[in-house]
């Protein structure tokens, strides 16, 4: 049952995300403005997360051990509507610029398409850029609470960096923008993306409650590069499209924003797997869950 929820509701997920993602090269075809348009999609993802894991937490958290399901069930039915409300808001609200008569009568059949999107030598550096970086980071998120716990021996500091890297994220943005437009993204991407592999490195040398300040410190550093692993790819893949639009005459966000979602949600489940594996070989026990288990 579990697992038939979770997929609907990724399913659902990603039918939004790709949409979304879709829509950036049809609203503007100014280049610093799709930039633009990416930092200000991710800050609002941003504000509404935080706000949002602070609702659920206290919800959860207001119910003792043994009741904790009733407050799940509560959260879910307060963001279930949410999350559809806001995806029809967009639905209605959202006006594409794009004109139908500037795209090719010629006809792509499913091989052809493909096939281009395959060759397209841009699209695959982007995707690769994205996934590297997002599954870097996503081992590093799931894997949190662990070094928490059994590193820095301060299981309850994992709020905290959270918060930290979220809100200094947030704060960034700004900042990450003026870089983009004054020296270019892929120059944002070699200073952001090198300080936030620099700073997580030294997440290896911490042991002890001692070094917990210096984890504070790393999340701080993280926090403000940690935009850029995002945002530059999503800002580049409506000038990939653009790109393959001067080749075919087609205009194919969908499939290419389609197959940029469903990479990266391929590439996480295989390093998700993967880091269990790792864990289990290393020799890693985890707890006896209590879930179901009576006061």
């Amino acid at each position: 049952y579990y697992l038939m929820c979770y997929m609907a509701l990724s399913a659902s997920i990603t039918s939004i995300q790709v949409q979304i993602t879709s829509l950036t090269p049809e609203l503007t075809s100014d280049y610093d403005e799709r930039t633009a348009l990416a930092t200000y999609r991710l800050a609002i993802a941003n504000v509404f997360a935080l706000i949002c894991l602070f609702i659920h937490s206290s919800i959860v958290q207001s119910f003792d051990q043994f009741e904790k399901d009733k407050g799940y069930r509560i959260s879910a039915a307060i963001f279930a509507p949410l999350i559809i409300s806001t995806a029809l808001y967009a639905f209605w609200n959202i006006k594409e610029k794009w004109n139908e008569e500037e795209e090719s009568d010629d006809r792509l059949t499913l091989c052809q398409s493909l096939r281009l999107l395959f060759t397209n030598k841009a699209f695959i550096i982007v995707e690769l850029v994205y996934l590297c970086g997002l599954t870097a980071v996503i081992l590093i998120q799931t894997n949190l609470l662990l070094y928490a716990k059994y590193i820095v021996d301060s299981e309850d500091s994992i709020t905290f960096m959270i918060l930290m890297v979220q809100g200094v994220a947030l704060l960034a943005l700004p900042g990450w923008l003026w870089f983009s437009k004054k020296y270019g993204k892929k120059q944002m991407y070699y200073v952001g993306g090198i300080t936030v592999a620099i700073a997580v490195l030294f997440l290896f040398f911490l042991d002890g409650k001692d070094d917990l300040w210096a984890a504070y410190l790393i999340s701080l550093l993280v926090g403000v590069c940690l935009t850029v692993v995002y945002l530059v790819p999503y800002a580049m893949l409506p000038d990939v499209i653009e790109l393959d639009e001067k080749k075919t005459g087609k205009r194919r966000e969908g499939t290419y924003s389609g197959f940029f979602v469903v990479f990266m949600k391929t590439s996480v489940t295989l390093a998700l797997a993967m880091s269990n594996w790792v864990l289990g070989a290393a020799g890693f026990e985890a707890p006896e869950a209590s879930c179901g288990l009576e006061a």
